[in-house]
């Protein structure tokens, strides 16, 4: 399949989720909840909603929830990958978006997203709280020092058809 509609889900009362990948190469998706990606090492090819943009090291990357995105990295490359709910910071997400999804990481976000991994695979006690709470400080911060505008979710039509062909294909694919 060339197409996925992804959804998470979360353990406990985690709103948020961390993963460490070498090499990543996925298809174009989307999903309500939101993504911020971190470029350990290496370069990576990200494909949100008809733009290319190239994550280097220390760069990151916000993909706003329902948009369609894939990501190509180059051999050798190491991203950290969040993704967290809708409803962890939906005044912000909700109403607000990045002008320029691509930014450096001044903000710690690859030592947060470190720290919210190794809490969930610790099992600290209230890592859920713990890893909620570090994702809501990283987003306010990025929002509150980046340029952005006002703006509800919106998509183009293209996009729109996509998502559609997404639900057809999960629909139709077990049957």
């Amino acid at each position: 399949m060339l197409a996925n509609h992804e959804h998470r889900l979360y353990p406990d009362h985690a709103l948020v989720w961390v993963g460490k990948y070498r090499d990543l190469k996925n298809i174009s998706h989307w999903h309500f909840d939101h993504e911020i990606a971190v470029c350990e090492d290496g370069e990576a090819l990200i494909s949100l909603n008809l733009e290319t943009f190239t994550l280097r090291k220390g760069q990151c990357i916000y993909l706003r929830g329902q948009s369609v995105h894939s990501i190509l990295s180059a051999p050798g490359t190491t991203l950290y990958e969040s993704l967290f709910s809708d409803n962890l910071l939906r005044r912000v997400t909700d109403n607000y978006c990045l002008i320029n999804p691509v930014f450096t990481d001044n903000f710690g976000v690859l030592h947060a997203l470190e720290r919210i991994r190794a809490a969930g695979f610790k099992k600290e006690r209230f890592y859920d709280e713990l890893s909620n709470a570090l994702m809501q400080q990283l987003i306010a911060e990025i929002f509150s020092v980046l340029e952005i505008q006002a703006s509800a979710v919106l998509t183009s039509a293209a996009t729109e058809r996509y998502k559609k062909l997404l639900y057809d294909i999960d629909e139709h694919a077990n049957t």
